[in-house]
């Protein structure tokens, strides 16, 4: 019980290992999967972006081409309205969204007044560096009227050089966002100052419909950015967010689904242990009731039968010859009936000592051949009972094997007395000690029927007996013990016993260790 509460404790915590390191893989598997889906949203966004942007710039390019005539006449006079509204009327034509346009010169300076305050302060900084670096990376500025980000494109006209400007609703951008965005993520598109997250853009719009006091992103949006990508060729990045508490929510459905699983196991597993012990503790009184019934009827039945058997003896012998042959007979069979009965309690009581690891052996350097030449000698009369001969075929004279002399004859003596019972009558049993792989086998065979196949399996097993014994053999039938018996000694001794049966006869094989 001590192995099976080692064994259940190292289940028990192999499942609950097993449980919390799948949980943990579905954790990981989970997000990676989201992660996964934020890069392929963040590298859409981007790409979506890049192309407007580089649209919007061709655009606008060719627009200062096929409008070159109208430019021209602004650029001329830049006070004259009637040329402000005749571009106006053509950017409305080409950019039905847009914000508000200006020219810069060479000197970087607004050919016009910006008498709306529709250009910042921001815008006028982003000229300036065009006109200084000839880059240009939107970002979104911030206005009373409209959030709004910028195009620019150099003018190369007859007048000079100049850069033209034209600003764009940033709630433009959204429509990007939203035709990349999927269920349980935030795409924003934002904008680095000092070191923090400024957002620019989201999928409900520019930050003026943001209900909140500070547009920088705070740390726990910035812990749920599963993926950034910088958009070249803008101020701008685009970030995946996943919804708040997306994965707290998925662990712990699995965790708490997993603990759901192991509470049940081991419930479960605490109904079958007790079910083990109360069972164990069943089988333990059983064997011990069985273990005490054993002794007592061994023993209490060796006194008498060994007084019988001296008694009957006496009158088997029949000294006098003064007994009736009937009644000799009888005396007769009255005395191989408690052999066979001593036998018997002779069989319980060993194999009780070797389940309970009592019996004790005198292992010693003995001389095989002689052992097997005295169990044949020994068996010679029982043969003459069923006509059986014994041959002895070799015996490798001098075999030195370390065993329990008596024991061992007591082995023959059971392989011997099965073979006389099963074998044909009036037939031999033949025996022999062969050499086999440095060491030594004795063989014992009988020419019978042969062991049935079913029962080959369980030969070896206590109180196994064969039902398929034919009416000739069924009178010698013993107690299933025999076998067993020879088996527990033959192994206590260091060796081992098989066996090999046909239809034609059956060997008993038994390899022992020979003495160096």
């Amino acid at each position: 019980m001590r192995y099976l509460t080692i064994f259940l404790v190292f289940i028990i915590l192999s499942v609950g290992s097993l449980l919390f390191w799948l949980g943990n893989s579905r954790v990981s598997d989970f997000r990676a999967g989201h992660v996964a889906i934020s890069e392929e949203s963040t590298t859409s966004v981007m790409e979506s972006i890049q192309r407007f942007i580089k649209e919007r710039r061709r655009l606008v390019g060719v627009f200062t081409v096929t409008e070159r005539a109208v430019i021209d006449d602004l650029l001329k006079d830049p006070e004259n309205e009637d040329y402000h509204q005749a571009l106006v009327d053509k950017l409305h034509l080409y950019f039905p969204d847009h914000f508000t346009y200006t020219f810069a010169n060479q000197n970087a300076e607004l050919l016009f007044d910006d008498f709306d305050g529709l250009l910042g302060d921001q815008c006028i900084h982003d000229i300036r560096k065009f006109y200084d670096t000839g880059e240009h990376h939107p970002r979104v500025h911030p206005n009373s009227e409209m959030y709004h980000f910028d195009i620019m494109v150099p003018l190369d006209t007859k007048a000079g050089e100049f850069i033209f400007f034209l600003s764009f609703e940033a709630d433009m951008l959204t429509d990007i966002l939203r035709n990349s965005s999927v269920p349980n993520h935030e795409l924003i598109l934002t904008t680095q100052v000092n070191n923090r997250k400024l957002i620019e853009v989201t999928t409900t719009g520019s930050r003026v419909h943001l209900d909140r006091n500070d547009f920088r992103m705070n740390s726990e949006e910035v812990g749920r950015i599963l993926h950034a990508k910088k958009i070249r060729g803008t101020a701008w990045s685009i970030n995946d967010l996943h919804v708040p508490h997306l994965f707290l929510e998925f662990n712990k459905q699995v965790y708490l689904a997993n603990a759901l699983i192991f509470l049940t196991f081991f419930i479960a597993t605490l109904f079958w242990y007790k079910y083990a012990k109360n069972s164990d503790k069943a089988r333990q009184k059983a064997e011990q009731h069985k273990t005490e019934f054993l002794s007592t009827v061994s023993h209490e039945l060796r006194t008498p039968l060994t007084a019988i058997k001296g008694s009957v003896g006496i009158i088997a012998a029949n000294l006098n010859n003064d007994l009736p042959d009937q009644a000799l007979e009888l005396s007769k069979l009255a005395l191989t009936n408690t052999d066979r009965l001593i036998k018997i309690v002779n069989d319980l009581l060993d194999i009780q000592k070797i389940e309970a690891g009592k019996l004790e052996l005198d292992i010693g350097e003995t001389n095989l051949s002689d052992l097997v030449k005295q169990s044949v000698d020994t068996m010679t009369d029982y043969g003459k009972e069923f006509n059986v001969t014994y041959q002895v075929m070799d015996l490798l004279p001098n075999t030195i094997v370390k065993i329990d002399g008596n024991r061992f004859i007591q082995i023959l003596h059971n392989l011997l007395s099965n073979a006389t019972k099963y074998g044909k009558h009036n037939e031999i049993v033949e025996v022999s000690i062969i050499p086999y792989k440095n060491n030594v086998r004795v063989a014992v065979t009988d020419y019978g029927s042969g062991i049935p196949e079913e029962f080959q399996a369980k030969i070896f097993t206590k109180f196994s007996q064969s039902h398929s014994v034919n009416s000739e053999h069924a009178r010698v039938r013993g107690t299933g013990l025999g076998l067993s018996i020879v088996k527990l000694l033959v192994e206590k001794m260091g060796g081992s016993i098989f066996f090999q049966s046909s239809s034609e006869g059956t060997t008993f094989f038994i390899d022992l260790k020979l003495v160096d």
